[in-house]
């Protein structure tokens, strides 16, 4: 599991690692990429608005737009939290 998350504050500099990558995902305003054992991360609000634009147009084809993230330790854990019921074992 990734434990060091590494910001980068250069639109260049996210885009040469996340033209390497297969997809990344985007919580706003937030975009990352895993990168080997890191995952590397720019926060949008940092960069003026037209870097930002550029960004997301050279990357949109990569996007995974997260809607929501929820903490669980296992699947069924997961599946409680979210009221569906457990499989038959």
């Amino acid at each position: 599991m990734v434990r060091e998350f590494l910001e980068v504050k250069s639109s260049d500099a996210f885009l040469k690692v996340a033209e390497t990558a297969t997809f990344v995902i985007r919580v706003d305003p937030y975009l990352f990429v895993q990168y080997f054992g890191f995952m590397i991360y720019i926060d949008l609000t940092r960069l003026k608005s037209e870097e930002v634009g550029a960004l997301l147009r050279k990357l949109k084809d990569k996007f995974i737009l997260i809607e929501n993230i929820m903490r669980a330790d296992s699947l069924s854990d997961f599946f409680a939290k979210k009221k569906m019921p457990q499989a038959k074992t």
